[in-house]
């Protein structure tokens, strides 16, 4: 059986080969065209295949598993003749079984016989991926092996894409692809610039669907709804708010810098903190306002920039001691453009005092991947002291080769905050004797 079986398989390579059937990619007709035309992966496959006894099934499927073609259709059916007792398995004409593998067939029971069985695919059974790189042709510039677009995120019903150059004169036939294959899609949009401007939010055209930005995405069983056109959201940041959300206590007090729609005020909220929350962005604060509603959470909200938020919002709530020394204040800053610079703001930032509560700053900033020289350098830049030996530094996510997303996490010391008691000019002076 062994022997047949690779000899079967060997002959149906070459013949495949010559036919151009080896791959079960689309039909090389479809490279080019800017025009959906979905008929034109019509395509019969006369997919090799294997009887296996029924009792035998859980056994050799595992087996099996990497053998069977990689489309969205059956690989296991009933035998067309009828034959009793048996599945059959279809499977991928370009694979190979080593010997162990057919001796553990044989042992199980498996037909010594591989049949042939025509299917006719087409742009249904293929995924995104496989009718993409069909269609585009590769960049010359890149070393990728795929044309497809890298990734794309789904936030609700919206599929946002990020296109590079080559594949712009397809940008609507890659839409129509996404909005047939992504379940729940009903508009597709790419980015047409960085975000480089201080709210954070995309300029987006739509490149197939609905006309619609306004989205609902729940995350970990909190609920958002937001226009996705005029504020910030990254579905890759769902892992990291919950991790900080899971390390701040309940009880805890939260100055969230960066709220944006509140990804993390409210859950942080709904466990029990109690949360100052600011935006820059009279949108994210509008969304804001409407999902600590949504979610029946409350806080305080702001409408500042970051660095005045800490430098009027967070100094009053510390000044008039709103917190016992025994408590902990989180300082989020999730803006990783910029946040970091909002550092200087800690500094002197209070009159002198025997005793505050613990002050933990979480702040989020892009570098090169695992340099954490840099990280140091850039924080005792604008904190003008260094980083704590005791501080941690938790990679976020890659954001693009050669950059990453870190978090870093330490406690502001009193001597931070408030100096020295004899380090103080005349207006510091004045404050701590009223």
């Amino acid at each position: 059986m062994i022997c047949r079986l690779r000899q079967t398989f060997a002959k149906y390579r070459t013949s495949a080969v010559t036919q151009g059937n080896v791959m079960l990619a689309p039909p090389p007709s479809v490279k080019g065209m800017t025009v959906l035309d979905r008929n034109a992966f019509q395509r019969k496959i006369s997919f090799p295949s294997l009887l296996v006894p029924v009792e035998a099934i859980k056994q050799c499927k595992k087996l099996l598993k990497s053998k069977l073609p990689s489309l969205n259709m059956k690989t296991v059916i009933n035998p067309p003749d009828g034959s009793k007792g048996y599945k059959m398995f279809l499977l991928d004409p370009d694979k190979t079984f080593l010997e162990d593998e057919m001796k553990i067939l044989e042992s199980h029971g498996v037909v010594n016989k591989v049949c042939y069985h025509d299917i006719e695919i087409g742009y249904d059974h293929y995924r995104v991926r496989d009718i993409m790189d069909a269609i585009i042709p590769k960049d010359p510039s890149s070393v990728e092996g795929s044309a497809s677009p890298a990734g794309f995120s789904t936030i609700g019903h919206i599929v946002h894409l990020n296109l590079r150059e080559h594949q712009l004169p397809f940008k609507k036939i890659i839409g129509q692809v996404f909005l047939d294959k992504v379940v729940n899609a009903r508009t597709v949009v790419h980015k047409i610039q960085n975000i480089d401007n201080e709210y954070r939010n995309l300029e987006m055209e739509v490149l197939a669907g609905e006309d619609n930005f306004i989205t609902r995405v729940v995350e970990y069983n909190r609920i958002f709804e937001f226009d996705f056109s005029k504020v910030f959201w990254n579905p890759r940041l769902s892992t990291e708010h919950h991790r900080i959300t899971g390390i701040i206590s309940k009880k805890e007090i939260v100055f969230d810098v960066c709220a944006g729609v509140g990804p993390f005020a409210i859950p942080l909220a709904r466990k029990g903190c109690r949360v100052f929350a600011n935006d820059l962005n009279l949108a994210s604060v509008k969304w804001l306002e409407h999902n600590a509603t949504l979610n029946k959470t409350k806080m305080k909200i702001s409408n500042l920039d970051g660095r005045a938020f800490i430098q009027n919002e967070l100094k009053k709530f510390l000044m008039n001691k709103q917190a016992s020394t025994t408590d902990k204040v989180h300082i989020l800053m999730n803006l990783p453009g910029i946040a970091v610079e909002f550092l200087d703001a800690f500094p002197n930032l209070l009159p002198f005092q025997e005793s505050l509560p613990s002050v933990v700053v979480h702040v989020y900033l892009f570098c090169q991947k695992d340099d954490q020289d840099e990280i140091k350098s850039r924080i005792r830049k604008h904190l003008g002291h260094p980083l704590p030996l005791d501080a941690t530094i938790h990679h976020v996510r890659n954001v693009a080769p050669n950059k990453d997303q870190y978090c870093i996490s330490f406690v502001v010391s009193h001597e931070v905050l408030c100096g020295s008691r004899h380090d103080e000019g005349p207006e510091r002076k004045k404050l701590r004797e009223e």
